[in-house]
């Protein structure tokens, strides 16, 4: 019987837009969807913290809010509310225990995971989440644990990472690819799993969407792109000319654009584009946990006018290990062996023997954006001119973004696009 053993939690996210299930029961009560959003930012503000100035940044909260659901299953004492106290703050457990049953299992697939994007009710749009846990054969995990977690729709595959190791890194790889249609194949690297790893949990997000008013192709040109350190660039910008909610917001000193993308009936998704008038850090230093709910709300109250959008065609990948930001997010039990309290994941045999900490936290993501919508894998019309010009929108500089589901309020997708030309993040 091994001694210390170590629990992996992948957060693998993947950006190809769509929508398709709707929240019921505790999700949409307004402390946990305001709890929520605030984890969301919370999360993007510390990775923003260790980003470097000028790098792309791209975040999928909902798949790390997921995989903390199956961990918080099996934690108890400090460990667990070290969980609770990040995720959701001043709500009773009772609660924050329905809202997490609620994150992973709010966009369940009802099509199979092996053939994703196939939506032939709403091809225009696709959104699921999966998540799966992958348990060494040889250790007793708690049939509680077990049933709680089957509850959320997620099941545990029993796999012998003692004496195959590299074969099962490949065998959960291989389903990521799956369930993300391709866009993240090689999630976990060489040397993320190993023979002392007791339990990988895994947890995806795909999202493909067409924008409500796609943009016409024949349109885009090559134009000048000013970074944040006032480099120059020539990346590819899409124009279109449309009915837009934009709005300046006093607060953060910056433009705000919606763009809608086709819904179905069930989910309303938008991407958000923030464009900083000040500096890039001025508005993200302003758009706190509080402000931001008040600030969307104000751009979707906006009447939509004829708006000329003209912003740069992209694709963002982002790789991070996230073991660093969850100490600083407040759990730092989670990650010290001797601290770590996740005896609840084990039966009465091992809870001495193997106890468990969080090794290793991953997260990956990929965010595709051109013409016809938007991808983590237009309306043509004949205008007359104006008497004087529509409002702008030019997004010529860098700027932040949001994939944003608004029945639900929740913030799927969250980032910095910096450098358009460039396809990765930190």
């Amino acid at each position: 019987m091994r001694g210390l053993s170590k629990a992996v939690l992948s957060c693998l996210m993947v950006f190809i837009l769509s929508g398709n299930a709707q929240e019921t029961g505790p999700c949409n009560q307004d402390q946990i969807q305001s709890a929520r959003r605030r984890f969301a930012y919370e999360f993007y503000s510390q990775i923003r913290q260790e980003a470097n100035a000028g790098e792309n940044i791209l975040l999928a909260p909902t798949t790390l809010g997921s995989a903390l659901a199956m961990v918080l299953v099996g934690s108890g004492g400090n460990t667990r509310q070290q969980i609770l106290d990040s995720l959701f703050p001043n709500l009773a457990s009772d609660v924050a225990q329905d809202s997490f049953k609620c994150l992973v299992g709010a966009y369940a697939d009802p099509y199979p995971a092996s053939n994703p994007g196939k939506d032939k009710k709403n091809p225009t749009m696709t959104l699921r989440t999966a998540s799966k846990l992958y348990g060494e054969k040889y250790f007793k995990f708690d049939r509680t644990f077990l049933q709680q977690t089957r509850d959320y729709g997620v099941s545990m595959e029993e796999v012998e990472f003692a004496t195959d190791a590299e074969i099962i890194r490949e065998h959960i790889n291989r389903w990521v690819s799956n369930v993300t249609g391709g866009n993240i194949r090689d999630f976990f690297a060489p040397g993320d799993i190993t023979a002392q790893t007791a339990l990988a949990i895994v947890s995806a997000i795909y999202f493909e969407g067409s924008w409500k008013t796609p943009f016409e192709e024949r349109a885009t040109s090559a134009s000048e792109f000013t970074k944040q350190n006032n480099e120059v660039i020539q990346v590819d910008f899409m124009s279109n000319t449309d009915r837009f909610k934009t709005y300046f917001s006093e607060n953060i000193q910056a433009n705000m654009l919606e763009m809608p993308y086709l819904d179905d009936g069930q989910h309303e998704v938008s991407m958000i584009l923030i464009l900083p008038q000040r500096s890039m850090e001025y508005t993200e230093q302003s758009l706190t946990e509080d402000i931001l709910p008040e600030e969307l709300s104000l751009l979707f109250s906006q009447e939509a006018y004829r708006t000329i959008v003209f912003i740069p065609k992209f694709n963002l990948t982002a790789d991070y290990t996230l073991t660093n930001a969850l100490e600083k997010m407040g759990m730092s039990d989670l990650t010290s062996p001797g601290l770590a309290n996740l005896r609840g994941m084990l039966s009465p045999k091992n809870k001495r023997v193997n106890p468990l900490y969080l090794e290793t936290a991953i997260h990956k993501t990929v965010l595709k954006v051109n013409e016809r919508g938007t991808v983590a894998a237009g309306v043509t019309g004949l205008s007359i001119v104006p008497l004087s010009l529509p409002p702008q929108f030019i997004g010529d500089k860098p700027f932040l973004l949001m994939v944003y589901e608004k029945k639900t309020q929740n913030i799927l997708f969250i980032g910095r696009v910096d450098d358009p030309s460039s396809d990765t993040g930190i």
